[in-house]
């Protein structure tokens, strides 16, 4: 459709009008919407009837049917053009109705009503809505409307991150499907860029991971559990109280034949120094690929045999959960009082 025939047609806008009532082309009517009237002729678009029938719709659908926050988003970008174009016309009335849509916009998304108003917003309103295209890839060719797809990381997350981390997940969105949009216009290019959107930067994976994190702490603390943590370090003493040992020809052949460092797989020979761990004799490493194991486990690379550590709580709970398996075994093979041994 022609941007010509947008603006001067109000049948064409009527037909856009008719298009917002199927979400498979929801997006797309509202990136042609929203590019009209961020065009020169803008001013002269807002003025049509048929244009303002048409964002008085897409706010009565946001209201009853595309309730969630992906189609308040497209809402928005579109609102955020027609205020933008409002102004230009000096319609004060259409831009105060506007106003009120895009403040039920910024309630329904959790934020300030003046932020999503301003210029950082309306600059970009006329392009299409990349932020929210991973939730409708596949459905803008024209062709039957895609599946329903599973719910997205953002949907999973939005009740459970901060405002903060939904609004870094959004911009990385956008920005990946921006970034993809230099390919071929084609049906895999088009994939490739869904595919890119769909992943978020390592950056905000690693957000993501701290912030699930410290909810599972929260949940923990409140339910009176101990939230899980990595054994500490080995202890300094344990690790330089490990035996080391000059590899011999006797040895060798007592640790059998191919005998290789478990860290680094080199080939053990005649003359090499290496350290034991106390778990085994056979559990021989090189002391420079042991060295940065330790300071990071407690445990024998091979077998995890657990090595005593320096922290002294970490010590207390290991001790307390072997006591609690030693009382459950003593429990499960305690006799009951009404039964009778017999010898």
């Amino acid at each position: 459709m022609a941007a010509a025939a947008l603006v001067q047609s109000p049948a064409a806008w009527a037909e856009l009008t008719s298009a917002l009532n199927k979400k498979a082309t929801f997006e797309h009517t509202v990136a042609v919407a929203s590019r009209e009237l961020s065009s020169p002729a803008g001013a002269a678009a807002v003025a049509d009837p048929a244009a303002r029938t048409l964002l008085a719709r897409c706010r009565t659908l946001l209201r009853t049917r595309y309730s969630s926050r992906a189609f308040w988003v497209l809402g928005r970008q579109l609102f955020t053009a027609a205020a933008t174009a409002a102004d230009a016309a000096g319609d004060a009335e259409l831009k105060a109705t506007l106003a009120e849509y895009l403040a039920e916009c910024a309630a329904e998304l959790g934020e300030e009503a003046g932020s999503s108003g301003g210029g950082a917003d309306g600059g970009s309103a006329g392009a299409p809505p990349r932020g929210s295209a991973f939730l409708f890839e596949g459905q803008l060719s024209g062709q039957e409307a895609a599946p329903p797809r599973p719910p997205g990381l953002l949907d999973l997350l939005s009740g459970a991150l901060p405002a903060e981390l939904q609004q870094q997940l959004e911009a990385a969105a956008a920005q990946q499907q921006g970034g993809g949009g230099g390919g071929s216009g084609d049906g895999q290019g088009e994939g490739q860029q869904a595919q890119q959107a769909q992943q978020p930067s390592p950056e905000v994976l690693a957000a993501i991971e701290e912030q699930l994190d410290a909810i599972a702490v929260q949940i923990m603390d409140a339910t009176g559990q101990q939230a899980l943590r990595a054994p500490p370090p080995a202890s300094k003493r344990a690790v330089a109280s490990l035996p080391r040992e000059t590899l011999s020809v006797e040895r060798l052949a007592q640790l059998g034949s191919d005998v290789r460092c478990p860290v680094c797989m080199d080939e053990l020979a005649v003359g090499e120094e290496v350290q034991v761990m106390p778990c085994s004799a056979g559990h021989i490493f090189h002391p420079p690929c042991l060295a940065p194991w330790l300071e990071q486990h407690n445990s024998c690379p091979t077998c995890r045999h657990e090595l005593p550590t320096d922290d002294q709580r970490y010590e207390r709970e290991k001790e307390r959960r072997l006591q609690e398996e030693e009382d459950a075994r003593g429990a499960a093979n305690a006799v009951a009082h009404n039964d009778f041994l017999y010898i």
